[in-house]
């Protein structure tokens, strides 16, 4: 799903190599969801049930927000 990669892929190659290994794995674990729920929680409409899930979207977001340079 593009709108997912235009999220996702800007944040790992930022933001993954400075997060602590476990967030790092709660990173990995979200890539293993499906793409619809995690396009939902990245958009607010839904959340993950999951509080280390709930993190590291809350983490993507943030990110996402962030002015680029």
């Amino acid at each position: 799903m593009l709108e997912l990669d235009l999220m996702l892929v800007p944040f790992m190659e930022g933001c993954f190599r400075s997060l602590s290994g476990e967030k790092q794995q709660h990173y990995i674990a979200l890539l293993e969801c499906e793409d619809t729920e995690i396009f939902q929680w990245l958009l607010g409409t839904d959340s993950p049930e999951s509080d280390d899930l709930l993190g590291i979207v809350d983490d993507i977001k943030a990110f996402s927000r962030k002015p680029k340079a």
